[in-house]
Protein backbone atom coordinates (compact mmCIF):
# COMPACT_ATOMS: atom_id res chain seq x y z
CA UNK A 1 0.00 0.00 0.00
CA UNK A 2 1.30 3.22 -0.60
CA UNK A 3 2.15 5.33 2.40
CA UNK A 4 0.31 8.43 2.90
CA UNK A 5 1.88 11.55 1.99
CA UNK A 6 0.93 12.87 5.71
CA UNK A 7 3.26 9.99 7.34
CA UNK A 8 4.76 10.54 10.73
CA UNK A 9 8.29 8.48 11.88
CA UNK A 10 11.03 7.99 10.07
CA UNK A 11 9.78 7.48 6.37
CA UNK A 12 8.27 11.18 7.13
CA UNK A 13 11.65 12.01 8.46
CA UNK A 14 13.89 10.94 5.21
CA UNK A 15 11.24 12.71 3.17
CA UNK A 16 12.15 15.85 4.53
CA UNK A 17 15.69 15.75 5.07
CA UNK A 18 18.37 16.43 2.22
CA UNK A 19 19.70 13.10 2.70
CA UNK A 20 16.16 11.07 1.92
CA UNK A 21 17.80 10.76 -1.97
CA UNK A 22 20.81 8.44 -1.45
CA UNK A 23 22.59 7.42 -4.70
CA UNK A 24 24.52 4.73 -2.96
CA UNK A 25 26.36 3.80 0.50
CA UNK A 26 27.19 4.85 2.58
CA UNK A 27 24.62 7.49 3.47
CA UNK A 28 26.29 11.32 3.91
CA UNK A 29 26.07 13.06 7.43
CA UNK A 30 24.55 16.25 6.43
CA UNK A 31 23.11 19.67 8.95
CA UNK A 32 19.85 18.24 8.81
CA UNK A 33 19.98 14.81 10.41
CA UNK A 34 22.55 16.11 12.79
CA UNK A 35 19.37 18.47 13.64
CA UNK A 36 16.68 16.09 14.29
CA UNK A 37 15.72 15.90 17.75
CA UNK A 38 15.47 12.63 18.30
CA UNK A 39 18.54 10.23 18.42
CA UNK A 40 19.13 8.89 14.99
CA UNK A 41 21.15 6.05 13.38
CA UNK A 42 21.84 4.95 9.83
CA UNK A 43 23.35 1.73 8.88
CA UNK A 44 24.33 1.15 5.49
CA UNK A 45 23.44 -1.77 3.65
CA UNK A 46 26.81 -2.75 2.10
CA UNK A 47 29.10 -2.39 5.45
CA UNK A 48 30.82 0.85 6.58
CA UNK A 49 30.48 3.00 9.74
CA UNK A 50 27.41 3.57 11.59
CA UNK A 51 26.33 7.56 11.39
CA UNK A 52 25.24 8.88 14.83
CA UNK A 53 24.03 11.97 15.39
CA UNK A 54 24.87 13.70 18.59
CA UNK A 55 21.98 13.10 20.19
CA UNK A 56 22.86 9.61 19.48
CA UNK A 57 26.19 9.65 20.56
CA UNK A 58 24.82 11.07 24.12
CA UNK A 59 22.34 8.20 24.18
CA UNK A 60 25.01 5.66 23.66
CA UNK A 61 27.75 7.83 26.11
CA UNK A 62 29.75 7.89 22.81
CA UNK A 63 32.81 10.44 22.30
CA UNK A 64 33.06 12.71 18.79
CA UNK A 65 35.82 10.44 17.36
CA UNK A 66 34.10 6.99 18.91
CA UNK A 67 33.37 4.82 15.71
CA UNK A 68 30.47 2.28 15.50
CA UNK A 69 31.29 -0.34 12.69
CA UNK A 70 28.59 -2.36 12.65
CA UNK A 71 25.04 -3.20 14.38
CA UNK A 72 26.76 -5.93 16.45
CA UNK A 73 29.56 -3.18 17.35
CA UNK A 74 26.38 -1.44 18.54
CA UNK A 75 25.09 -3.43 20.74
CA UNK A 76 27.99 -3.72 22.34
CA UNK A 77 27.32 -0.12 23.52
CA UNK A 78 23.33 -0.64 24.36
CA UNK A 79 22.28 -4.02 25.52
CA UNK A 80 18.63 -4.54 24.30
CA UNK A 81 15.92 -6.53 25.34
CA UNK A 82 13.06 -6.95 23.44
CA UNK A 83 9.19 -6.54 25.10
CA UNK A 84 7.53 -10.00 25.46
CA UNK A 85 6.83 -11.47 22.14
CA UNK A 86 9.06 -9.08 20.19
CA UNK A 87 11.31 -10.77 17.72
CA UNK A 88 15.34 -10.78 19.48
CA UNK A 89 16.68 -8.95 16.13
CA UNK A 90 17.90 -5.69 16.46
CA UNK A 91 15.41 -3.01 14.98
CA UNK A 92 18.15 -2.10 12.60
CA UNK A 93 18.97 -5.16 11.18
CA UNK A 94 15.02 -6.25 10.32
CA UNK A 95 14.71 -2.46 8.82
CA UNK A 96 17.50 -3.38 6.61
CA UNK A 97 15.73 -6.44 5.48
CA UNK A 98 12.66 -3.88 4.56
CA UNK A 99 10.16 -4.17 7.92
CA UNK A 100 9.30 -0.92 9.16
CA UNK A 101 9.66 -1.75 13.19
CA UNK A 102 8.10 0.21 15.92
CA UNK A 103 8.90 -1.05 19.28
CA UNK A 104 9.60 -0.77 22.84
CA UNK A 105 12.75 -2.49 24.11
CA UNK A 106 14.62 -2.11 27.51
CA UNK A 107 18.52 -1.06 26.97
CA UNK A 108 21.31 -1.05 29.12
CA UNK A 109 23.86 1.51 28.32
CA UNK A 110 27.67 0.03 29.41
CA UNK A 111 27.13 -0.42 33.23
CA UNK A 112 24.32 1.99 33.48
CA UNK A 113 20.49 1.98 34.68
CA UNK A 114 18.24 -0.16 32.93
CA UNK A 115 16.38 2.54 30.39
CA UNK A 116 13.18 2.07 28.03
CA UNK A 117 13.21 2.73 24.53
CA UNK A 118 10.70 3.78 22.32
CA UNK A 119 12.34 2.71 18.51
CA UNK A 120 10.88 3.30 15.11
CA UNK A 121 13.16 1.85 12.54
CA UNK A 122 12.84 2.09 8.52
CA UNK A 123 14.56 0.72 5.72
CA UNK A 124 15.84 3.70 3.50
CA UNK A 125 15.44 3.26 -0.60
CA UNK A 126 17.44 4.14 -4.00
CA UNK A 127 14.42 3.34 -6.16
CA UNK A 128 13.83 -0.39 -5.76
CA UNK A 129 16.98 -1.47 -3.85
CA UNK A 130 17.41 -1.03 0.14
CA UNK A 131 20.61 1.19 0.41
CA UNK A 132 20.47 1.09 4.62
CA UNK A 133 18.21 2.00 7.32
CA UNK A 134 17.63 4.50 9.69
CA UNK A 135 16.73 4.25 13.46
CA UNK A 136 14.88 6.92 15.49
CA UNK A 137 15.56 6.78 19.54
CA UNK A 138 13.54 8.37 22.37
CA UNK A 139 13.84 7.73 25.66
CA UNK A 140 10.75 6.95 27.52
CA UNK A 141 12.00 6.23 30.56
CA UNK A 142 10.49 8.60 32.44
CA UNK A 143 7.19 8.56 31.04
CA UNK A 144 6.84 4.71 31.34
CA UNK A 145 7.62 5.21 35.39
CA UNK A 146 4.91 7.91 35.37
CA UNK A 147 2.49 5.57 33.51
CA UNK A 148 3.21 3.09 35.93
CA UNK A 149 2.79 5.29 39.09
CA UNK A 150 -0.90 6.49 38.09
CA UNK A 151 -1.67 2.94 37.17
CA UNK A 152 -0.41 1.94 40.67
CA UNK A 153 -1.94 4.68 42.75
CA UNK A 154 -5.25 4.52 40.31
CA UNK A 155 -5.18 0.63 41.01
CA UNK A 156 -4.76 0.70 45.06
CA UNK A 157 -6.81 3.59 45.73
CA UNK A 158 -9.96 1.95 43.80
CA UNK A 159 -9.17 -1.02 46.23
CA UNK A 160 -8.81 0.78 49.58
CA UNK A 161 -11.84 2.47 49.00
CA UNK A 162 -14.06 -0.20 49.96
CA UNK A 163 -12.67 0.14 53.52
CA UNK A 164 -13.56 3.15 54.47
CA UNK A 165 -16.81 3.27 52.54
CA UNK A 166 -17.82 -0.28 54.48
CA UNK A 167 -16.89 1.67 57.98
CA UNK A 168 -18.91 5.01 57.26
CA UNK A 169 -22.00 2.77 56.38
CA UNK A 170 -21.57 1.07 59.43
CA UNK A 171 -21.09 3.94 61.38
CA UNK A 172 -24.35 5.68 59.53
CA UNK A 173 -26.27 2.47 60.23
CA UNK A 174 -25.76 2.57 64.10
CA UNK A 175 -26.50 6.18 64.16
CA UNK A 176 -29.79 5.51 62.36
CA UNK A 177 -30.62 2.86 64.84
CA UNK A 178 -30.50 5.69 67.68
CA UNK A 179 -27.28 7.71 67.97
CA UNK A 180 -29.17 9.65 71.21
CA UNK A 181 -29.51 5.99 72.80
CA UNK A 182 -25.37 5.61 72.89
CA UNK A 183 -23.60 6.83 76.04
CA UNK A 184 -20.90 9.68 75.62
CA UNK A 185 -17.83 7.49 75.25
CA UNK A 186 -19.95 5.46 72.37
CA UNK A 187 -21.08 8.80 70.88
CA UNK A 188 -17.13 9.62 70.76
CA UNK A 189 -16.01 6.36 69.36
CA UNK A 190 -18.55 6.45 66.56
CA UNK A 191 -17.57 10.17 65.46
CA UNK A 192 -14.29 9.43 65.57
CA UNK A 193 -14.53 6.52 63.55
CA UNK A 194 -16.43 8.88 61.24
CA UNK A 195 -14.19 11.26 60.93
CA UNK A 196 -10.84 9.08 60.87
CA UNK A 197 -12.58 6.90 57.69
CA UNK A 198 -13.77 10.09 56.09
CA UNK A 199 -9.71 11.41 55.73
CA UNK A 200 -8.97 7.97 54.33
CA UNK A 201 -11.80 8.24 51.95
CA UNK A 202 -10.41 11.64 50.86
CA UNK A 203 -6.55 10.70 50.78
CA UNK A 204 -7.91 7.89 48.66
CA UNK A 205 -9.39 10.12 46.10
CA UNK A 206 -6.67 12.81 46.10
CA UNK A 207 -4.66 9.57 45.13
CA UNK A 208 -7.16 9.13 42.35
CA UNK A 209 -6.94 12.54 41.56
CA UNK A 210 -2.61 11.99 41.41
CA UNK A 211 -3.27 9.01 39.05
CA UNK A 212 -4.93 11.50 36.62
CA UNK A 213 -2.75 14.13 36.94
CA UNK A 214 0.19 11.99 36.35
CA UNK A 215 -0.68 10.67 33.41
CA UNK A 216 -1.20 14.82 31.91
CA UNK A 217 2.51 14.94 33.20
CA UNK A 218 1.80 17.41 35.89
CA UNK A 219 1.27 17.24 39.60
CA UNK A 220 0.18 20.23 41.43
CA UNK A 221 1.55 21.82 44.58
CA UNK A 222 1.48 24.69 46.73
CA UNK A 223 4.37 26.01 47.81
CA UNK A 224 4.32 28.12 51.09
CA UNK A 225 6.69 29.26 54.31
CA UNK A 226 6.43 25.58 56.04
CA UNK A 227 7.24 24.99 59.81
CA UNK A 228 8.65 21.67 59.47
CA UNK A 229 8.81 20.72 62.93
CA UNK A 230 5.21 21.53 63.40
CA UNK A 231 4.19 19.26 60.08
CA UNK A 232 6.28 16.48 61.34
CA UNK A 233 5.12 16.67 64.84
CA UNK A 234 1.76 16.27 63.61
CA UNK A 235 1.73 13.77 61.27
CA UNK A 236 4.08 11.54 63.65
CA UNK A 237 0.80 11.56 66.05
CA UNK A 238 -1.73 11.09 63.50
CA UNK A 239 0.45 7.99 62.74
CA UNK A 240 0.31 7.38 66.63
CA UNK A 241 -3.27 7.22 66.95
CA UNK A 242 -3.71 4.77 63.38
CA UNK A 243 -4.46 1.15 64.11
CA UNK A 244 -1.64 -0.85 62.72
CA UNK A 245 0.96 1.70 62.52
CA UNK A 246 4.65 1.08 63.59
CA UNK A 247 6.03 2.94 65.94
CA UNK A 248 7.07 6.58 64.62
CA UNK A 249 10.10 7.98 66.50
CA UNK A 250 10.91 11.80 65.25
CA UNK A 251 14.59 13.36 65.56
CA UNK A 252 13.54 17.46 65.14
CA UNK A 253 14.93 20.99 66.16
CA UNK A 254 12.57 22.68 67.43
CA UNK A 255 12.23 25.08 65.08
CA UNK A 256 12.48 24.29 61.95
CA UNK A 257 11.57 25.91 58.34
CA UNK A 258 11.37 25.66 54.69
CA UNK A 259 9.94 26.41 51.56
CA UNK A 260 7.51 23.81 51.02
CA UNK A 261 3.68 22.00 50.32
CA UNK A 262 2.19 21.42 53.69
CA UNK A 263 -0.34 18.47 52.37
CA UNK A 264 2.45 16.72 49.61
CA UNK A 265 4.89 16.64 53.00
CA UNK A 266 2.24 15.21 55.01
CA UNK A 267 1.22 12.81 51.84
CA UNK A 268 4.95 11.53 51.61
CA UNK A 269 5.60 10.70 54.77
CA UNK A 270 1.98 8.98 55.61
CA UNK A 271 1.97 6.69 52.39
CA UNK A 272 5.60 5.76 53.01
CA UNK A 273 4.23 5.00 56.55
CA UNK A 274 1.54 2.90 55.20
CA UNK A 275 2.97 0.95 53.08
CA UNK A 276 5.29 0.23 55.76
CA UNK A 277 2.52 -1.01 58.19
CA UNK A 278 1.23 -3.68 55.52
CA UNK A 279 4.65 -5.30 55.93
CA UNK A 280 5.10 -5.39 59.89
CA UNK A 281 7.61 -3.00 60.35
CA UNK A 282 9.11 -2.30 63.71
CA UNK A 283 9.18 1.21 63.44
CA UNK A 284 9.95 4.92 61.39
CA UNK A 285 12.80 6.65 62.07
CA UNK A 286 12.06 10.97 61.13
CA UNK A 287 14.56 13.06 61.57
CA UNK A 288 15.00 16.24 60.07
CA UNK A 289 18.20 18.54 60.23
CA UNK A 290 19.11 21.86 58.18
CA UNK A 291 22.21 22.40 56.31
CA UNK A 292 22.84 25.77 55.07
CA UNK A 293 19.75 26.46 52.39
CA UNK A 294 18.37 23.22 52.79
CA UNK A 295 16.40 21.04 54.88
CA UNK A 296 16.71 17.81 55.22
CA UNK A 297 14.35 14.77 56.02
CA UNK A 298 15.70 11.33 56.47
CA UNK A 299 12.81 8.78 56.54
CA UNK A 300 14.18 4.99 57.59
CA UNK A 301 12.52 1.86 57.71
CA UNK A 302 13.08 -0.13 60.60
CA UNK A 303 12.37 -3.71 59.70
CA UNK A 304 11.23 -6.09 56.99
CA UNK A 305 11.65 -4.93 53.30
CA UNK A 306 8.85 -3.06 51.50
CA UNK A 307 7.50 -4.74 48.82
CA UNK A 308 9.41 -2.89 45.72
CA UNK A 309 6.49 -1.86 43.92
CA UNK A 310 4.66 -0.63 46.78
CA UNK A 311 7.78 1.13 47.57
CA UNK A 312 9.30 2.23 43.89
CA UNK A 313 5.90 4.18 43.95
CA UNK A 314 5.94 6.39 46.88
CA UNK A 315 9.86 7.22 47.00
CA UNK A 316 8.77 8.14 42.44
CA UNK A 317 5.84 10.51 43.55
CA UNK A 318 8.23 11.96 46.39
CA UNK A 319 10.79 12.74 43.94
CA UNK A 320 8.24 14.28 41.44
CA UNK A 321 6.04 16.25 43.84
CA UNK A 322 9.85 18.06 45.55
CA UNK A 323 11.11 19.10 42.32
CA UNK A 324 8.24 21.12 41.52
CA UNK A 325 9.20 22.73 44.75
CA UNK A 326 12.90 22.65 44.41
CA UNK A 327 13.82 19.65 46.29
CA UNK A 328 14.91 15.95 45.65
CA UNK A 329 14.36 12.97 47.39
CA UNK A 330 16.53 10.21 46.79
CA UNK A 331 16.93 6.08 48.29
CA UNK A 332 20.43 7.34 50.38
CA UNK A 333 20.47 3.00 51.59
CA UNK A 334 18.03 0.32 51.54
CA UNK A 335 14.97 1.39 53.34
CA UNK A 336 16.08 5.09 54.02
CA UNK A 337 14.52 7.83 52.15
CA UNK A 338 16.07 11.21 51.52
CA UNK A 339 13.93 14.18 51.12
CA UNK A 340 15.48 17.87 50.82
CA UNK A 341 13.56 21.07 50.98
CA UNK A 342 15.28 24.55 50.27
CA UNK A 343 14.81 27.52 52.73
CA UNK A 344 13.53 31.02 52.13
CA UNK A 345 16.67 32.40 53.55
Amino acid sequence: MEEPSNATGPQRTLEASSFANLGAPPPVKDAAFDALPVAAIISPRDGGDLVLNPLARTLLALGEADRVRSIEELHVHAVLVPAAGEPSESPLARALLGERVTTTVRARVHDGDERCWAIEAAPIRHGEAIVGALCLIRDVTERQLDEEMGDDLLGRASHDLRTPLTALKASAQLIGRGFERLDENARRRTLGLLLAQIDKLSARIDEVMDASRIRRGRIDVEPEELDVTAVLRDVASELALMAGMPKCELIVPDALTARGDRARLRQIVKRLATDAATRGTERIVIEATRTGATVTIAIEIIGERLDESRSRTARRLASRILERLGGTAHDERAQRLVLTLPTSA
